[in-house]
């Protein structure tokens, strides 16, 4: 029954306890107050140390622990040889429970130095009888140590870039044998020690992706074609973020596969990449084939492997299980029946029988783990099998998933028995499916993840920096399920296959209708309508709680809101009803009344930014949906609760709770005092205080570089914070709205982010007044400096005016692409020289344009997300002639981030011509990207610099259009390079002295590199020319 009430109408009152159930997540255990901001410092220090949560690597012996960098062997042999957890990371699991840098050995020997040895600094070897004389008392840690070991490594798929996870793949972080060991002897110590049936639900997440199990396949796949689909649909967009309608067709169908993959994996997705890679985006290989940013080849690949089942792979580990005559006959029967349905049930009850009897089996306590290989293989096949031939509808699969579902941990026991006699008694395959529906098979999987992992889930999130963070790691109960081979299979058959639901009372239901309830909920706030063309534009990421999007088309992700609606059918398993399911908000798929179809009955007499009240009940099919009038919330005849819901979210009364940006942590440096253009001659990188790090390093960079015989930096200047800070004093306006942005709390708010480009936008404007002060006698000094620049025919030279402010550069914030840089020119376009009053107005308009860009959003917002405070930021101006004759543009970065080098290399990206830019490419055009390799050794030793082209440039010999593939194609080395080899040679030479340089005054690590920018240009000697023009540390994002 669908009910779209007028604001009259009287609600049934709802309980309290009902409302809150629906807008939080249960509240688990996690640090409070104090004790919650010292456990986000600690984690915060492991994400800002260069090995994450490892400290020293050490070869741990029997009597006496030496380190690896050492040499020496320990006494007695090695125990193990593995890095040990650093001080902020050794405090955050044992004051706060939780644990980062888990390894096996290290995690085993700690449980004995505790529970065994009774001393945490006692050297031992580790006799597994002791630990199981105590294992009772053990196995609690132990749980919470496998708990946090895998959220942790749900943390680093979701986070890949931070300190934390890039820890793990130091060389050497781990000895392999001893991790191969140690995984063994740890989760057999586990499985006897089991406490509770769902102790065995982490174990089986851990061993999936631990050293005895191949197993992360599928979760790659899912992360990298991801990856490939953002990365393509930015690469082929402009710079509105809309795709550019000749690559509509690549994106839309990489966008079907994206899902596919995700949400309803099958072998056939296999020929849609096929198709895709050969018909739809031919030149893939051409233009992506060696990156690292997109992975089409790899999934393929990946995908080929997943879908190739051994059965005797399967029999061989089985065949290690004493006693399992039974499940061999069946896997050999298998072998030459693979697709017979009573034999895979058969299979299938095997492997739930291994969980269910372990205790029986006849396996050495130390080999218990044997089951994990078996049971996971196993599952594969079984999953493979499903998904494959599941337009025969075979009623067996239903009965099998469920077991696989138990086998994996996904299901007590009880819940499977249960869901086996209800699906038994069903008539039929689509019956048995409805069946399982009406049990709300997803809530109860949900529940089960929950109750074990909520309230370690509950502290990672309370550590996590942000709105957007803390959403991550609640993906991992949507991870968990799609990993898992029995869930996403038999959600695959309940998306494939649907159920109607039954009419309730003899009224017409939801369904018949056209309106599908995914989850069942209440909630009250504001339509937002989001069309293809804003999911495009990404304006879905400014939703907030209070709000209830109607989706046009399925978006890519989903931040907090108050209830859903598409257009689009949604996947059973889609992350919107997994995130619905997890917050208790109601979630509706109206596709039936019209796919797109905007003026569908459903949402007739309903316009965008309506306040409403809907409620919806998935196993009725349901629906309540009506207005409310805000201007009379009173006598709307709400239930108190409802009432004050609707007021939170429709009329923005501010709830206390509500998410906010973190308060400002970082100190920063402006001398405000110097009020001299300072000469980059003058200058050098400590200067930073006075006119900001850009500025500052290109001096530096001036004075390494620069000889009299040649000059590599240009010459220029550095415009001190001292201008900016008096330009806003002295304009009241500008420095009013400063105060009323900076104390306003609604801009604190994350999800006010329409509100805060409004605001933000308004004070930018202010900078442009006709009637705004600016230093007359400064500007005429400017100008009259800058017109000293002469170009060879004695014109004046145009300058590149680059924002230079103390907020860049900062430890974990480089603050790259946040403020807008912008040109002087002293000549109008007709080539005619400007009037001097004409160059008061231009350059006016130039420093406001810097000057003003402090306060662009996204710097904003990324300031505040970082902690910084907005108050203590001053804008100073690097200042340098532009280069009128370029002929190359490129990018620098001194390390190998293609990650094809054997040794010591550095990586460019260059452009032919000045009218494609590298750092920000449009239509097409793709940098050639090349590899300098040269020896650790000597590298400033030309002869020994190899050069590797790893992709050509699509330009026009003169730099002009973008080449199709087949012109680049007929073109063969006529263009050539865009590079010389000397060039390549002499870049690579600059910026490995440069590199060298830096990293000693600023005290550089092993993993020290910097990001720098070049010029190829022809001015000054009428010969091409390399230049350099900005250096800056690399700082990789957290």
């Amino acid at each position: 029954m669908i009910m779209k009430l007028t604001p009259g109408k009287t609600l049934a009152r709802f309980s309290a306890a009902l409302l809150i159930a629906l807008f939080s997540v249960a509240q688990a255990k996690a640090p409070q107050g104090e004790d919650l901001a010292k456990a986000t410092a600690l984690f915060e220090e492991i994400n800002q140390s260069s090995k994450g949560a490892f400290g020293l690597n050490v070869l741990q012996g029997k009597h006496n622990r030496t380190t690896v960098r050492s040499g020496r062997m320990p006494e007695g042999g090695i125990i193990f040889q593995a890095a040990l957890r650093n001080e902020p990371a050794a405090e955050l699991a044992e004051k706060y429970g939780l644990y980062t840098g888990n390894l096996f050995s290290p995690n085993l020997f700690e449980l004995f130095n505790e529970f065994v040895y009774k001393d945490p600094s006692a050297n031992h070897d580790m006799p597994m009888g002791e630990l199981y004389a105590v294992g009772e008392q053990v196995f609690p840690k132990a749980r919470q140590m496998v708990l946090n070991w895998v959220v942790e490594k749900h943390y680093i798929e979701q986070f890949p870039d931070t300190r934390l996870s890039q820890g793990f793949f130091y060389r050497g972080i781990a000895g392999s044998e001893f991790e191969e060991k140690y995984a063994r002897e740890f989760m057999s110590f586990y499985l006897n020690f089991m406490q509770d049936e769902m102790d065995y639900l982490p174990l089986y997440l851990l061993a999936q992706k631990s050293p005895l199990l191949a197993s992360a396949e599928l979760e790659e796949v899912r992360q990298k074609i991801a990856v490939s689909y953002d990365y393509l649909k930015a690469h082929y967009s402009d710079g509105q973020g809309n795709v550019k309608p000749a690559h509509k067709e690549k994106i839309d169908t990489l966008y079907r596969i994206r899902n596919r993959i995700h949400n309803q994996l099958t072998p056939d997705v296999i020929p849609m990449l096929d198709e895709y890679l050969s018909e739809i985006h031919p030149t893939y290989n051409r233009e992506f084939g060696a990156s690292k940013k997109v992975f089409l080849l790899t999934v393929r690949s990946k995908l080929k492997k997943y879908f190739e089942i051994s059965w005797k792979k399967i029999g061989r580990e089985a065949a290690k299980i004493p006693g399992q005559d039974a499940m061999l006959e069946v896997i050999s029967q298998l072998e030459n029946y693979p697709d017979d349905p009573s034999l895979m049930l058969a299979f299938s009850e095997k492997l739930a029988a291994l969980r269910e009897n372990l205790v029986e089996l006849q396996l050495d306590r130390g080999n218990r783990v044997q089951i994990m290989p078996v049971i996971k293989m196993g599952s594969t096949a079984v999953g493979v099998w499903s998904k494959s031939k599941h337009q025969l509808q075979m009623a067996e699969m239903i009965p099998a998933l469920l077991n696989i579902m138990y086998a994996e941990g996904l299901l007590t026991l009880e819940q499977r028995d249960r869901l086996l006699v209800a699906t038994g008694e069903a008539d039929g395959f689509t019956a048995a499916l409805a069946v399982v529906d009406q049990q709300d098979l997803l809530g109860t999987v949900l529940r089960n993840i929950n109750g074990v992992f909520g309230d370690t889930l509950a502290l990672w999130e309370a550590v996590q920096p942000d709105k957007k963070a803390k959403q991550k790691i609640e993906y991992f109960g949507d991870n968990t399920i799609k990993t898992s081979e029995g869930a996403s299979s038999l959600f695959f058959l309940l998306d494939t296959y649907p159920a109607e639901p039954a009419a309730a009372g003899g009224k017409a239901s939801a369904s018949e209708a056209g309106v599908k309830v995914l989850n069942s909920g209440m909630t009250c706030g504001r339509l937002a309508y989001m069309t293809s063309e804003d999911l495009e534009q990404k304006n879905d990421e400014t939703l907030s709680r209070a709000q209830i999007p109607v989706f046009e088309s399925i978006p890519t992700d989903l931040t907090t809101v108050a209830g859903t609606i598409t257009l689009a059918k949604q996947p059973r398993l889609g992350h919107i009803q997994i995130k619905s399911k997890n917050r208790g908000t109601p979630n509706l798929d109206i596709s039936g009344q019209g796919p797109g179809n905007w003026d569908n009955d459903f949402l007739d007499g309903f316009e965008n930014d309506n306040c409403v009240y809907m409620k919806a009940e998935a196993s009725t099919g349901d629906v309540i949906f009506r207005k409310v009038d805000t201007d009379d919330l009173a006598d709307a005849g709400l239930d108190t609760d409802v009432e004050k819901l609707c007021r939170r979210n429709c009329l923005g009364e501010v709830d206390p709770n509500d998410a906010t940006f973190k308060p400002a942590t970082i100190e920063l440096v402006a001398d405000l005092e110097t009020r001299e253009v300072l000469p980059t001659a003058s200058m050098s990188w400590k200067n930073f205080k006075d006119v900001g790090s850009k500025a500052a390093n290109y001096a530096e960079l001036a004075n390494l570089l620069n000889t009299p015989e040649r000059t590599v930096v240009r010459e220029g200047m550095g415009i001190p914070f001292f201008y900016y800070d008096e330009f806003v004093d002295n304009n009241p306006a500008i420095r009013d709205k400063i105060a009323e942005v900076l104390s306003d709390p609604k801009m604190q708010q994350v999800d006010a982010g329409r509100y805060r480009a409004d605001q933000l936008r308004e004070l930018r404007e202010l900078f442009f007044d006709k009637d705004a002060w600016f230093n007359e006698e400064f500007l005429n000094e400017l100008i009259d400096t800058f017109d000293t620049f002469l170009l060879p025919d004695g014109s004046k030279h145009a300058m590149k005016l680059r924002s230079s402010t103390n907020s860049e550069d900062l430890p974990n914030f480089n603050g790259a692409g946040l403020y807008t840089s912008k040109g002087y020119k002293p000549n109008k376009k007709n080539g005619e020289e400007r009037s001097r009053k004409g160059k008061v107005k231009e350059i006016k308009d130039t420093l406001a344009t810097v000057w003003a860009s402090v306060w662009n959003q996204r710097a904003f917002d990324e300031r505040a997300y970082f902690g910084i405070p907005h108050k203590d930021v001053y804008m100073g101006i690097q200042v340098n002639p532009n280069y009128p004759d370029e002929k190359v543009d490129g990018v620098i970065v001194t390390k190998d981030i293609y990650d094809m080098a054997k040794g010591p290399a550095i990586s460019i990206e260059a452009q032919r011509g000045n009218t494609y830019s590298v750092a920000n490419p449009e239509d097409g055009a793709l940098a050639e990207q090349i590899l300098v390799e040269f020896s650790e050794e000597a590298p400033l030793d030309k002869s020994q610099y190899k050069i590797t082209i790893i992709r050509r440039s699509n330009l026009s010999a003169d730099g002009t259009s973008v080449l199709s593939a087949d012109e680049l194609e007929a073109s063969g080395d006529s263009i050539g390079n865009v590079m010389t080899d000397e060039e390549l040679r002499d870049l690579t030479w600059l910026c490995n002295k440069a590199q060298i340089h830096f990293r000693k005054i600023m005290k550089g690590d092993d993993n020290f590199a910097l990001d720098l920018e070049f010029k190829v240009d022809e001015e000054n000697t009428g010969k091409r020319a390399v230049y350099l023009k900005q250096a800056r540390p690399l700082i990789e994002p957290q």
